[in-house]
């Protein structure tokens, strides 16, 4: 499966498919976290979700309300996963068990800093592949590609082993799995 968070489609409007010029080429699962069922009904990812497989996984508190955007996205074939909350956003380690029931077993995180930082939070990140561009942006509010709380203390960073770096064109791929604490 491949998963970005509401924030993700809604500044970006992905499709999150696979665009390879192959023969047959094996779509991977989109899975949206919107915690309030707030997916805009026009965004791709819902206007496409006849052509590719898509679960919405939603929090308990918007599931347990009569909610007509939930009933419109089901008759888009956008498939409903209602999963806990914890602090007012789905609960990623009830989201990954509930994922881990219907089969999908593997998980490229195609978000934004606030996706990733809760799936780091929730221990649930094994291997992390970070992009490289040579481009400078600055500026005291940049994006990062890690939000939520962060550390106090380099000794606290999560460390990467196992490191590789490649370059792709102008960019620099560094990739490494999250070495146990």
């Amino acid at each position: 499966g491949i998963v970005a968070g509401i924030g993700t489609v809604k500044a970006d409007d992905p499709m999150l498919n696979c665009r390879l010029e192959r023969q047959q080429i094996h779509q991977p699962i989109r899975i949206i976290v919107d915690t309030k069922a707030s997916i805009p009904l026009d965004s791709q990812i819902v206007k496409t979700s006849k052509d590719y497989r898509t679960i919405l996984a939603i929090g308990s508190s918007i599931a347990n309300s009569q909610s007509s955007t939930v009933d419109m996205l089901k008759s888009f074939n956008v498939e409903i996963l209602c999963c806990e909350e914890k602090d007012g956003h789905v609960d990623i380690n009830d989201l990954m068990t509930k994922l881990g029931g219907l089969g999908i077993d593997s998980l490229l995180l195609e978000g934004g800093s606030t996706i990733n930082a809760a799936f780091l939070e929730a221990d649930c990140v094994d291997e992390v592949y970070a992009f490289i561009a040579p481009k400078i942006i600055g500026g005291q509010n940049s994006k990062s590609p890690i939000g939520g709380n962060g550390i106090d203390l380099m000794k606290d960073a999560i460390m990467l082993k196992d490191i590789k770096i490649e370059q792709f064109d102008n960019d620099i791929l560094i990739k490494g799995k999250i070495k146990s604490t």
